[in-house]
C-alpha cells in the first residue's frame, strides 16, 4: 500500500520526466501568479514587540528581451509591519500598502534566474499600531505613516516544474527599504509560490 512517502517520490519523478525549462526569448511575455509568504526584519522583545509572517498576493510580469534577461514589473499587496524605537520604548505600526518593483532579471540558467528591481510602496489606509511602549499620543512615527516608501528588491528564482506553455515558480525575495527613519526597522524578506504563464510569445518572419 502506498504511503505518504512513496507518493511524494512518485509525484517528484513524475514531474522530472514531464518538467520543461523555460527559455527566454525575445518578445516573450509571461506573467506568475501567486500567494506571497513575508515577515518585516525586527527581532521579538520581552514587551511584546514581535514580527509575524503574514500572507498576501502577488503578480510579476516579464518581458523578455533577449534569451538572457527580461524586464520585470513585480506588483504585492501588503500588511506591512514597522519597528522602531528611540533606545528605550519602541513601537510597532503596520499598514496595508501596495508595493511595485520595476527592475530586470537575468537568467543564470534555464531553472534559476535572480532579479534587481527599484520598488515603491503606497500606502491603501491609515496606519495602526500594533504594539507601542509609549504613552498614549507621544508615539514616535514610524514609516507606515509615509505617503511613499522607496527601496530596492533582491530576488532569485527557481523553477520547480514546467511545460513550455506554463511552470511552477518558486521566488524568494528579499526588499530593502531606503526610506527607514533613524533607529527602525523596515526591510523585509519573503517568498512565492506561483503559477507562471506564457501569455504572449513574438512570432518571427523567415
Amino acid at each position: 500500500m502506498l504511503n505518504h512517502k512513496h507518493l511524494f517520490w512518485i509525484l517528484i519523478v513524475f514531474f522530472g520526466l514531464y518538467a520543461d525549462a523555460y527559455e527566454p526569448k525575445e518578445g516573450s511575455i509571461t506573467t506568475l501568479i501567486g500567494p506571497f509568504a513575508y515577515r518585516t526584519i525586527f527581532p521579538d522583545n520581552a514587551a511584546g514587540a514581535s514580527s509575524k509572517i503574514q500572507g498576501d498576493g502577488a503578480i510579476i510580469i516579464n518581458g523578455d528581451i533577449n534569451s538572457k534577461g527580461s524586464l520585470e514589473i513585480a506588483i504585492m499587496h501588503m500588511r506591512k509591519m514597522y519597528f522602531r524605537d528611540d533606545g528605550k520604548n519602541s513601537i510597532v505600526e503596520a499598514s496595508q500598502l501596495m508595493h511595485i518593483g520595476m527592475g530586470y532579471r537575468r537568467w543564470i540558467s534555464s531553472y534559476f534566474s535572480v532579479a534587481a528591481a527599484f520598488y515603491s510602496a503606497y500606502p491603501l489606509d491609515e496606519a495602526q499600531i500594533i504594539h507601542s511602549d509609549f504613552l498614549p499620543g507621544n508615539e514616535i512615527a514610524t514609516s507606515a505613516h509615509d505617503k511613499t516608501e522607496y527601496g530596492i528588491d533582491i530576488s532569485l528564482q527557481h523553477q520547480l516544474w514546467g511545460t513550455e506553455k506554463m511552470s511552477v515558480i518558486l521566488d524568494a525575495r528579499y526588499g530593502l527599504s531606503i526610506t527607514n527613519l533613524s533607529r527602525e526597522k523596515g526591510d523585509h524578506y519573503g517568498l512565492i509560490l506561483g503559477i507562471k504563464f506564457l501569455i504572449q510569445e513574438k512570432k518571427f518572419e523567415n
